[in-house]
């Protein structure tokens, strides 16, 4: 198997090494295989009825917890978990980053 090339960085202030490497799969993998601390920034519950879920707006909104019936129905977070390896995150009805866990629609933000 051929070797592949790739460039490491370190961030200022972040002990931690970058790997970008060209292939896509395996940027991919990386991102996903990438350490993670856990939840950031302040949190939002919202509950109706038997129906809850807890949203980080400054963790990219990810959705941590969606719980129906007294039943958790996401993968929790714990030291062992990577960077995409709990919650989820929502795109609907927006794609892609939210810059300060703002959205802005009609003249107002949210």
């Amino acid at each position: 198997m051929p070797c592949r090339a790739s460039s490491a960085q370190h961030l200022p202030g972040n002990s931690m090494a970058i790997v970008f490497d060209p292939n896509p799969y395996l940027a991919v993998r990386q991102a996903f295989d990438a350490p993670w601390p856990g939840r950031r920034g302040p949190r939002i519950d919202l509950r109706c009825g038997e129906l809850a879920a807890t949203i980080y707006p400054e963790d990219g909104c990810r959705i941590t917890s969606l719980t129906a019936y007294g039943f958790e129905l996401l993968r929790q977070w714990n030291p062992n978990r990577r960077a995409f390896q709990y919650g989820c995150f929502p795109i609907v009805p927006w794609v892609g980053r939210m810059r300060a866990g703002m959205l802005r629609f009609a003249g107002k933000d949210y």
